[in-house]
């Protein structure tokens, strides 16, 4: 398969390029994406669905860009998030071998490109923002090893990498996908900083493609955000950087507030960008969109041109890595697990045992989701409608770790009653064991524990019932509760959360590093 030549394409075809279809939301995209596919008129396809990926690849005469992102890995390669590769102590091996694993299975479904890894470097102190779980930290240097780590590994399967978010972390904890957020550096800081993954990437040849955010930099271009801004796309071109901007998804409110739906695809084209994800605009509309657009200005034939040869010179990358055979070795599905395994962050008071008795009597509370409330004695619950956080198997586990103990739930914002059975039931108990859970998603804005839950522990610790706090997740939630003697910090995944009880029980050492600075309260703290 020979990538297209720019002197054969149409002025269609070259608006087609730049536009990549999520023909997963839908048939109707997917019978329109085939459709352009077959014209030549699609630069890309973002799609996670590995049913609709064949179906474009099986009409597709030339190197289609075909996207996925896996933050969190696939299949037997699964990590909780990139956060723990550096929680588990930020080794250069476990990240290749992290990048390695993911693209080769990838690959092999039919995947060309992976939107990762995730570079942004939180600088907003002790605040908790969403998005915090997909990054390497906030250390300049950690986080430019290993990010090149997971890119080479990338290569080395023969897919290409496309880092995010450009430029990389907000100063405010908005999400994008809710409102525009913003950041405060300028351009020299982000140089001296935030950009310095990205440049050191270029340096090694690693860097393909780059994402950028949906994020106002206030002192650099007051008036458009990164993705379609010229002003702040042109600061990492003028750095060397020769390969494509693919935006995010241009549905969010970010964007969609502001601009609306129909011409964002086309503005990043004229901010210097290549390839636009219009997301919920079916992928003729937005062509036409596209076209439109042209008509009135908005980009120019030399924009055009720059990013349609920008998109084939990743098309030829596609066709020069499909030699490569995706494989791995069982050293480095070992170290995937071992990421998982040795991601457990425990803080223990001095002088006491990092571990509490097996046989003790102990009153564990699971914080749960409201629908989830009553569950223990239920039914099975279905494992997609929980993901790695299932109340049923996690008090299973305990049960065998703990045979002596009880586990009761409470929902994130416990009633009346909810709150008075805890703490009436935990006064026969030796001690509480609380777990308390936090997942970074979309549309959830700022990450805290809620105030009820804060002051039900608070109660409990007023007479320092509780011996252990397990947090799961965005470890500057977790820094939101009260001072207890040990604290454990496990991330998203079902695996993580048995490992964390595992230390509880003494099973197993933790391992894990702090990725962040994070500020926990002192004992003694008094929450008003």
């Amino acid at each position: 398969m020979k990538a297209l030549k720019f002197e054969d394409l149409t002025f269609e075809q070259k608006i087609g390029l730049t536009i990549c279809a999520t023909p997963s939301l839908g048939d109707r995209d997917l019978t329109g994406a085939i459709e352009m596919v077959k014209n030549r008129m699609l630069g890309a396809v973002y799609a996670h669905d590995p049913v609709a990926l064949r179906k474009l690849k099986d009409v597709a005469d030339y190197p289609l860009l075909c996207i996925c992102s896996a933050e969190g890995g696939v299949d037997e390669a699964t990590i909780p998030m990139q956060t723990a590769i550096t929680a588990a102590g930020a080794k250069e091996e476990y990240a290749y071998s992290f990048g390695k694993v993911v693209a080769s299975i990838l690959k092999k479904k039919g995947y060309n490109c992976i939107n990762g890894p995730v570079v942004d470097m939180p600088t907003f102190g002790n605040a908790p923002a969403g998005g915090i779980m997909r990054s390497l930290g906030s250390d300049v240097a950690r986080t430019t090893m290993l990010a090149k780590a997971i890119a080479r590994g990338m290569h080395d399967a023969g897919v290409l990498s496309i880092p995010k978010h450009y430029p990389g972390g907000n100063d405010v904890p908005f999400d994008s996908h809710m409102r525009e957020g913003y950041a405060n550096k300028t351009k020299e800081e982000l140089l001296s900083y935030r950009l310095v993954p990205y440049i050191e990437m270029i340096k090694d040849g690693l860097l393909d493609g780059i994402m950028p955010a949906h994020r106002l930099c206030v002192n650099i271009d007051p008036e458009r955000p990164a993705s379609l801004s010229r002003k702040v796309l042109d600061i990492i071109r003028e750095q060397g950087f020769d390969g494509f901007f693919f935006t995010d998804a241009l549905a969010m409110m970010g964007i969609v507030l502001k601009y609306g739906e129909k011409d964002p695809p086309a503005m990043h084209i004229g901010a210097g960008g290549d390839l636009s994800l219009p997301w919920s605009v079916p992928v003729k509309e937005a062509h036409a969109n596209m076209i439109d657009a042209y008509k009135r200005g908005i980009f120019t034939d030399e924009d055009l041109d720059n990013a349609v040869r920008r998109i084939l010179a990743a098309q030829e990358k596609v066709v020069k890595y499909e030699s490569i055979e995706p494989t791995y070795t069982e050293e480095d599905l070992k170290n995937i697990e071992r990421i998982n395994k040795e991601c457990i962050y425990e803080k223990v008071e001095e002088g006491i045992s990092p571990s509490i008795s097996k046989d003790g009597r102990h009153f564990f509370v699971l914080m749960v989701e409201e629908q989830h409330k009553d569950c223990l004695d239920g039914e099975d619950l279905p494992g997609a409608a929980v993901g790695f956080y299932n109340p049923q198997k996690i008090a299973k586990y305990i049960k065998e770790l703990f045979p002596n103990s009880v586990v009761r739930t409470v929902t994130q914002f416990p009633a009346c009653d909810g709150s008075r059975l805890i703490l009436e039931e935990q006064t026969a108990y030796d001690d509480v064991v609380f777990m308390t859970f936090y997942k970074t998603e979309a549309y959830t804005g700022r990450e805290y524990l809620t105030t009820r839950i804060v002051d039900l522990m608070d109660a409990l610790q007023s007479t320092e019932r509780i011996v252990a706090h397990i947090h799961v997740g965005n470890p500057f939630v977790g820094a939101g509760a009260p001072y207890t003697p040990r604290y454990i910090n496990a991330y998203c995944s079902a695996d993580s959360i048995n490992y964390a009880l595992d230390v509880l029980a003494g099973d197993l050492e933790a391992k894990g590093i702090m990725p962040y600075d994070v500020k926990f309260f002192e004992k003694g703290h008094v929450f008003y």
